[in-house]
């Protein structure tokens, strides 16, 4: 057990400790204080005296470029896809319920079609088009007046089989079962786009 003598010098320390604290408290207070005093000192009834640099910096506009306007913007596109190269072209094509990313010459592989085996097809649900410098949206899709991709049917096949497993444990029930879905490979011929933007 600690003596009374103990005691009363922790209960001492503690008292400094929290005068030290007000005393701190007390010196921040006062300067908060002074500075706000010195802020708010340039203003009266008339207005604001003098200007504070963070005012200056706030009531300074910044000077925006005027933005080009649609006409020039389909311009601009429709010269750059009259000079682009075939290859630099891709599209963003629906098919069967998925999207795909396609290019000139890309193999995809889709849910099965109902085309003859080497026949070209055309799709016609195009979501985006373009190239490295620029791109156009549709909403949702594409006029065909502005782009036509152009595929050709591959092959008819069967996809990797996937196995279906049952179980209940303790009923002695257990059911074992394959598919396999059917699929079409599909090659990408073309993607044309003309420039008909207005």
């Amino acid at each position: 057990m600690a003596s009374l003598a103990q005691r009363a010098s922790q209960k001492l320390c503690h008292i400094s400790r929290l005068a030290v604290a007000v005393n701190v408290h007390k010196e921040c207070l006062s300067r908060t204080l002074a500075v706000s005093k010195k802020m708010y000192s340039s203003f009266d009834s008339s207005g604001p005296k003098e200007t504070l640099p963070v005012s200056t910096q706030l009531s300074q506009k910044k000077h925006v470029p005027d933005s080009p306007s649609k006409e020039q913007v389909f311009d601009r596109v429709n010269e750059e896809i009259t000079g682009l190269p075939q290859s630099q072209i891709f599209a963003i094509v629906h098919i069967g319920g998925r999207q795909f990313k396609v290019t000139p010459n890309d193999l995809i592989i889709v849910s099965k079609l109902q085309a003859e085996i080497g026949s070209q097809i055309h799709l016609e649900k195009v979501l985006l088009a373009g190239s490295e410098n620029f791109t156009i949206l549709g909403t949702p899709i594409l006029n065909p007046d502005i782009v036509r991709v152009v595929a050709t049917v591959i092959e008819h096949s069967l996809a990797a089989r996937v196995i279906i497993f049952k179980k209940k444990r303790r009923n002695n029930y257990k059911r074992k079962r394959g598919h396999r879905q059917e699929i079409t490979t599909l090659r990408i011929n073309s993607i044309e786009l003309k420039p008909n933007l207005k």
